[in-house]
């Protein structure tokens, strides 16, 4: 019966497909790669349409094509004295506009008559500055990649060098580096950790904040970056938030993994402005809600949201306000369950939660055609907190055991002026400061009393500035230089960093690049107040002095386009990372080890000096088929190590020192009839594993055992090697007025067991294992109308 009305429903709407042209339009804008000046008069043109679809841009660089038949289409711009560009394979939807802001570079070398044509380099990051470690990626890469499921974290995971900690998580490490070296940046603004159940100071969590559906093509750097980013060790995520349909409006609704969520965009005044807003919240919990068991007791709960509301540019700039924000929290209570099952007759109730938010009022003004300026003012908020309460069959009303709160406010004000003399040479310069403002407690139940482990508060500010210079000799050869400042007035702490880069294409298909740059970061800003009671109601700050870590990057790379959907880069780098805070009482503890494990809260360690050391080096490599003709692929392969150097100088391996990581990605695209799109993904990772600290079992009194570590042969072993092989399907059915995409992600085909953590009983002595995920399928659906 249910494939009878299958059936009938594909024979009824396949003829009205076939009885229509399905087209859309797409609108958009041209404006200088560097200095967003708008270029009147720009041709952009829809490649191999018949007749030729295109336009001209106006006196402001807005241009609209009516009539674009629906699919993939390639879109090119050229204008006199600039490098033509081209966006290749963007689908094409009857149902929504697409809108694309081009960016093209001026020539130096050609007369200002002459429209230049040169070899495509999708591979290339949107920030000019950026010579080597970086890339863009679209949004489209962020669902494509099978085992992304729309996260932009877990999509960087498939580039060479990056590895992660394991699948509940989308921390990333780069090059060896730990996790939490990793800067996140959204329209300019630095901002908190933008994951749901994060631990303050972390970078990643098991659910992205970021909406895909709101996110524009980005950058994500990888090493050497330009001096414009600072306070990071090992990569950046340069995220961009595209603006709302400014003429007509439209929405978007979508079920998955992510959440259930709900969006709208259009115009406030048309054509002068647009609001984009989307909302999530968690979908086990609408299920649970809705009395159905979804087969776990500690249900994760969460909702976000992100918006933004943006101005067509005026004679005063162009003005827009964008936010993101996200909390949640799990409960996993024993008292809810049958306590006659209770360990020892005793239990405990647990809560962990995590919320960030961020808003920012975005001015950008083009003084002229040479000089533009951006000033931008944000408000920022993170907060994650612990509790735990226990009872037993004697005492069954739960009472507080564990209580534990971080919550930072900031303020940031920051200014970029960008000053474009001539084709050869732009110079950059900005200023920021935040301003924050903190509360950190901790307290746990000693006998009958709680005992205050911390409990701080106070403000600090954070000073960062830059400046910069790209020169280009000629269309195929160009230098960069630059210096990051950067102070902490708590404990008046600075650093000046140096940084610089060269890329040479020497002829149309082979490029040499180069990249160095000093780096430094300050540890989770928690640390900087812990205390001890030398004597009663006396406190000695432990921490207060410690300084910036650092990190001198050194990479080179060789980049040949070996046609024009064909590419193959190596790249070799060495990092050297210095004043690193490490313990006396544990000589072979390092802070470059942290984020190895799955951790609700990152631990408090007092005590640190800047006196380790450590080092990162190895070579990767990218082959990469760009999509094209409905198929692509991408290989990417790393052997690289991780080595660093504790309190007692001795050199270990780092916790992250999985020496290889080798990744394999294909995918076809099929198109079914004239408007339906089937696609079909495959991903393969195989990668050395986390290194672990071995210990021995002791029992120290009747039911009561201990782990003792042995740090003497700390992260000597890994744990077995990571394997992992993902599959997608997806579907897409596009019709006149919406279009519906179902996905589905099939997690860990093989049903591989790679170990997660790790429980011990310390009433019995027993060890057991917890392992990643199995054979997991995870659907998607969404409809856009």
């Amino acid at each position: 019966m249910n494939r009878a009305i299958i059936t009938l429903l594909f024979v009824s709407i396949n003829p009205l497909l076939l009885s229509q042209v399905l087209t859309q339009t797409i609108r958009g804008k041209v404006v200088d790669s560097q200095t967003e000046a708008p270029l009147t008069g720009s041709v952009v043109i829809i490649r191999n349409s018949d007749p030729i679809l295109g336009a001209r841009t106006d006196a402001d660089g807005n241009f609209m094509i009516e009539t674009v038949p629906v699919g993939r289409q390639t879109v090119e711009a050229s204008y006199i004295g600039y490098l033509s560009n081209s966006l290749e394979n963007i689908f094409i939807t009857s149902n929504r506009e697409t809108y694309l802001y081009i960016k093209l570079e001026e020539s130096v070398t050609s007369l200002k008559e002459v429209i230049i044509t040169h070899k495509l380099k999708k591979d290339q990051p949107i920030n000019a500055n950026a010579t080597v470690s970086a890339r863009t990626f679209s949004i489209e890469e962020t669902e494509r990649y099978s085992g992304s499921i729309g996260d932009p974290a877990r999509m960087a995971s498939n580039f060479a060098g990056i590895a992660t900690i394991c699948d509940q998580r989308n921390d990333i490490v780069i090059r060896g580096n730990s996790p939490l070296g990793v800067l996140w940046r959204l329209d300019g603004i630095d901002i908190p950790n933008p994951n749901h159940f994060s631990s303050f100071g972390a970078s990643g969590g098991p659910i992205s904040i970021l909406n895909n559906n709101l996110l524009t093509n980005s950058d994500f750097f990888t090493g050497a970056f330009p001096a414009e980013y600072g306070n990071a060790l090992s990569g950046v995520f340069d995220l961009k938030m595209r603006s709302g349909n400014n003429i007509k409006y439209e929405f978007v609704t979508q079920v998955g993994m992510n959440g259930f969520e709900l969006g709208a965009e259009g115009p406030i005044v048309y054509n002068k402005s647009s609001f984009l807003l989307n909302y999530r919240y968690s979908t086990l919990a609408i299920v649970d809600a809705m009395g159905f068991k979804v087969g776990i007791d500690a249900i994760p709960f969460f909702q976000d949201a992100s918006f933004k509301i943006s101005s067509n540019n005026t004679k005063l700039g162009q003005f827009s306000l964008i936010g993101i924000g996200g909390y949640s929290y799990v409960n996993d209570f024993d008292s809810e369950r049958d306590t006659s099952d209770l360990r020892n007759g005793k239990g405990e109730d647990f809560t962990f939660g995590s919320g960030m938010g961020t808003l920012g009022l975005i001015h950008k003004l083009l003084i002229n055609n040479k000089i533009n300026i951006e000033n931008i003012l944000s408000l920022s908020y993170t907060i994650s907190h612990i509790s735990e309460d226990t009872f037993s069959t004697l005492f069954p009303e739960p009472s507080a055991y564990y209580r534990q709160k971080s919550d930072e406010r900031g303020i940031n004000y920051s200014s970029t002026a960008r000053y474009k003399p001539d084709p050869h040479n732009v110079f950059q310069a900005g200023i920021n400061l935040k301003m924050l403002n903190f509360q950190f407690t901790d307290s746990i139940k000693s006998g009958n009393e709680f005992m205050v482990n911390l409990n701080q508060k106070g403000n600090y500010n954070l000073l960062k500035s830059f400046i910069q210079w790209q020169h280009k000799f000629t269309d195929n050869l160009l230098v960069y230089s630059g210096l990051h400042f950067i102070f902490f007035t708590f404990n008046n702490a600075f650093s000046a960093e140096p940084r610089a880069g060269l890329k040479w294409d020497f002829n149309s298909s082979h490029s040499l690049s180069f990249g160095f740059g000093l780096h430094s970061q300050l540890v989770p800003r928690m640390f900087y107040i812990v205390e001890d009671e030398s004597t009663p109601g006396e406190y000695d700050p432990l921490n207060q002095k410690l300084g910036f870590s650092k990190s001198m990057h050194t990479v080179a790379g060789y980049n040949w386009l070996i046609s024009s959907n064909l590419r193959l880069k190596l790249e070799t780098y060495y990092q050297y990372l210095y004043q690193i805070p490490v313990k006396e009482g544990n000589p072979a503890y390092s802070i470059l080890n942290f984020g190895d494990s799955y951790f609700d809260q990152l631990p408090i360690i007092d005590s640190l000096v800047n006196e380790g050391t450590g080092k990162n080096y190895g070579i990767e490599l990218t082959l990469e088929k760009f999509l094209d003709k409905g198929y692509y692929a991408l290989l990417t392969g790393s052997l690289y190590e991780s080595k660093y150097r504790g309190f007692d100088g001795i050199e270990r391996n780092s916790a992250f020192n999985g020496n290889f990581i080798l990744n394999t990605l294909a995918g076809k695209e099929f198109k079914i009839g004239k408007y339906n799109f089937l696609s079909l993904d495959l991903k393969v990772t195989y990668a050395g594993s986390l290194r672990y600290v071995p210990y021995d079992i002791e029992q120290v009194a009747p039911d009561y055992y201990m782990q003792v570590f042995d740090w003497s042969r700390a992260y000597q072993k890994r744990r077995n090697d990571y394997f992992r092989l993902n599959g997608r399907f997806g579907y897409k059915l596009i019709m006149k007025k919406f279009s519906m995409e179902l996905a589905v992600d099939f997690m860990n085909i093989t049903n591989h067991r790679d170990i997660f953590t790790e429980y011990f009983n310390s009433t019995t002595g027993v060890v057991k294992y917890s392992y990643q995920f199995p054979f997991l399928p995870i659907g998607f659906l969404r409809f856009q109308f």
